[in-house]
């Protein structure tokens, strides 16, 4: 629940944050919270709608994606800590899983370390 308190008191960036010694137990809480619903919304999936699975998380995905863009104008501090706009993130992570991503070229397996690492430097 400390997400919630905190998307109704304080950002996490604002003047007398560092005052919150558990200001960061917000993402547990919104990993948490994630894996409450996540579990149970796999089960129906699997069990109703199995050709479905991947098509549904890119659904479920682009919707909080979106919601989250919009909120990010709209109310900032809820975008930032409550989780059904953070939700497209462990989306992303389960997509992957499920192998809704094809796995890169050969050639981009070599580049992409490299271009990370320039990344970092720059």
């Amino acid at each position: 629940m400390s997400n919630v308190i905190f998307a109704r008191s304080i950002g996490y960036f604002a003047a007398g944050s560092d005052a919150r010694p558990l200001l960061h137990l917000w993402s547990l809480s919104v990993e948490e919270q994630f894996y409450i619903v996540f579990p149970p919304l796999m089960i129906i999936l699997w069990t109703h709608a199995r050709n479905s699975m991947l098509p549904a998380l890119y659904a479920f995905a682009a919707v909080s994606f979106s919601a989250s863009v919009w909120m990010t104008f709209e109310a900032p501090l809820q975008a930032f800590f409550l989780p059904i706009y953070r939700a497209w993130e462990l989306l992303v992570g389960a997509i992957i899983a499920f192998g809704g991503i094809p796995k890169p070229s050969a050639r981009v397996a070599r580049i992409a370390p490299l271009v990370g690492l320039a990344a970092i430097l720059v």
